[in-house]
């Protein structure tokens, strides 16, 4: 099953993607294997222009450049799970007793890898597009993390979704 309207045109399995961040809940702040997945996956499948990683967080920001002049575009999504058990059977069910995703961050990372995707089978024409997966995003100190490392200083970016 696919998200775009082009389905013999992608790679992944968003289904399959979905559910192993299911299994990976983790806490805010120590998303390691998920940012590690979100990595890999990027770098075999999505081919971005730049991926930048951080010393002090989990945070990933993904730069498809097209090389040309255009607006710049930052879409966030989020990754950590919250401290609440899972208490459904579900054959994908969080591998950690204590967290679970209850608030659909796993399928924002599943949207926004799916995003990446896009952008490499479909090139933008101009700008650039940034595409921000948001560790500790139920604490607040992911996005704050990303703000002290000035990185976004390096972009004049016009709009921001998430």
């Amino acid at each position: 099953m696919c998200i775009f309207a082009y389905p013999n045109h992608y790679l992944m399995n968003y289904i399959e993607i979905r559910h192993t961040f299911h299994r990976l809940a983790e806490a805010s702040g120590k998303e390691y294997r998920t940012s590690a997945k979100i990595k890999e996956l990027l770098d075999s499948e999505c081919k971005p222009t730049k991926v930048h990683t951080f010393t002090d967080s989990c945070n990933i920001l993904a730069e498809y450049d097209s090389g040309n002049p255009g607006p710049t575009i930052l879409i966030r999504g989020d990754m950590d799970a919250v401290g609440v058990g899972e208490h459904i059977a579900l054959f994908y069910a969080s591998q950690d007793k204590a967290y679970a995703h209850k608030c659909g961050h796993d399928g924002h990372t599943t949207m926004l890898l799916g995003l990446a995707e896009h952008l490499h089978l479909h090139p933008i024409q101009k700008g650039k597009v940034l595409l921000f997966f948001q560790a500790a995003e139920e604490t607040g100190t992911g996005c704050q993390q990303l703000i002290d490392s000035n990185i976004l200083s390096l972009y004049n970016i016009n709009m921001v979704y998430a």
